[in-house]
């Protein structure tokens, strides 16, 4: 039987302190806690996967004083800007088809996106989208991963893990508008897309259906808060986490 999530309350905050949270869930999820929220970035904000060299941060003009910071999941940069982002984090032990969840997530959002009018599809298979003065190799959403959520030819959603000491933190983004800092990515308002329909509610839903069970809302208690706020400074904020690779 699937296990009930906890979702968290919604917060818009600055990069280091979404990131030391993701981090906080896939620690307590090791204890066998269930978790998953909803949530946006207080200003735009680069995150580099936890493989990828440093020197990505720097790798365009684009990103010059753009606020950055490394992600315990996979996968290449992005920019948090004009986007609705997930997390969940759950014991493997708990969840079957863990290695199938970001494929299942992209599905149920896809047809949710279908529902509202907007036309989109799953990747069939990995590509790299080429556009004029994006910088190279450096991009997730010019490189859509099979099952990624396309519109239009243009990737709109995708999905990373990160697995460890039995658990798995899975992270996501769903890209509403272009962001002034990446140009180059058409979000699915400059498709034509009703975005003001394109709610947390409904992405939670989606979310539900993907794992088959319900999310009953909790709250951070003070020790989280105090765990999280810790992470940020002595991990996310700082150059020597940040700069690893």
């Amino acid at each position: 039987m699937p296990p009930n999530f906890r979702r968290l309350p919604d917060r818009k905050e600055s990069g280091a302190w979404q990131i030391a949270a993701d981090d906080l869930m896939l620690g307590r999820a090791y204890s066998g806690e269930c978790l998953l929220r909803i949530y946006e970035f207080r200003e735009p904000t680069a995150t580099v996967g936890y493989f990828q060299p440093s020197s990505v941060g720097r790798s365009s003009p684009a990103f010059d004083g753009l606020p950055w910071v490394r992600r315990q999941t996979g996968g290449d940069l992005l920019v948090h800007d004009r986007e609705l982002t997930y997390s969940l984090a759950v014991p493997e032990e708990k969840l079957e088809g863990i290695r199938d969840l970001p494929c299942r997530v992209h599905k149920c959002v896809a047809k949710w996106l279908s529902g509202l009018g907007i036309e989109t599809a799953c990747q069939p298979a990995k590509g790299v989208v080429e556009r004029p003065g994006a910088p190279s190799g450096v991009l997730s959403f010019l490189h859509p991963a099979a099952g990624d959520v396309i519109c239009r030819g243009s990737k709109v959603m995708g999905s990373a893990q990160r697995k460890r000491r039995g658990a798995v933190l899975q992270h996501g983004g769903l890209l509403l508008g272009t962001s002034p800092r990446v140009p180059w990515l058409p979000g699915l308002c400059e498709m034509g897309a009703p975005v003001s329909a394109i709610t947390h509610d409904g992405l939670r839903r989606c979310l539900e259906k993907a794992l088959g069970c319900e999310t009953v809302t909790g709250g951070w208690d003070d020790e989280a808060e105090e765990e999280i706020r810790r992470l940020e400074e002595s991990r996310y904020k700082n150059p020597q986490w940040n700069e690893t690779r």
